[in-house]
């Protein structure tokens, strides 16, 4: 339960993720609005954000694209002090260079949703275990962010994308961690929510 262990856990996976050949991670990218489009809080959303996958993460654009083929509004995470906001975003959506690099909407102030707002958040992550608890890359702005979300009714639904590879039986979880409702890899939906 330690830092220590956390932090052993982040290294060891980003090393295997950055390793992943780039087609794999093509044609995983494929396979997850398969195994999506069916599942009842994808198909209920009527507001669901994801991000820009960096650095092998398990990428969400083709579930965003589906979503948007849909009807459904998008979003991206744009980094606001130690949380996150949500910028909408589309097919002509502008981009700039955002904290760590990562490209993110350019859009104005006044567009942007908080997490409480939105039907569905995807989030990425390095590592989920059977339990729905999940370890990112250390920042803890999903966790700062959804600290007063009302995640036993489920609002709004927390969905972790990642490899199959990625899921390990126990994860060390810290108490202002905040569980998945369920995680999505290419092979496989894990519904922890009920």
């Amino acid at each position: 339960m330690s830092d220590t262990s956390q932090s052993e856990i982040r290294q060891r996976m980003l090393a295997q993720r950055l390793a992943m050949p780039s087609s794999t991670v093509s044609h995983c990218a494929d396979r997850f609005p398969l195994r999506l489009k069916t599942f009842p809080p994808f198909k209920q959303a009527r507001h669901l954000a994801a991000y820009q996958a960096v650095r092998n993460e398990a990428s969400p654009a083709a579930i965003l694209s589906l979503a948007q083929q849909l009807g459904k509004t998008t979003y991206l995470p744009l980094v606001r002090g130690e949380t996150l906001r949500f910028a909408p975003v589309g097919p002509d959506t502008r981009y700039i260079s955002g904290k760590f690099g990562i490209p993110v909407p350019d859009v104005a102030e006044e567009t942007l949703r908080s997490a409480g707002e939105l039907d569905l958040i995807i989030m990425p992550m390095l590592a989920f275990d059977r339990l729905g608890h999940r370890i990112g890359m250390g920042g803890g702005f999903y966790d700062k962010t959804l600290a007063g979300s009302d995640v036993k009714r489920r609002t709004p639904f927390l969905l972790g994308l990642a490899y199959s590879w990625q899921r390990v039986d126990t994860l060390p979880a810290n108490p202002w961690d905040v569980p998945l409702h369920a995680a999505l890899t290419e092979s496989a939906l894990y519904d922890f929510s009920h």
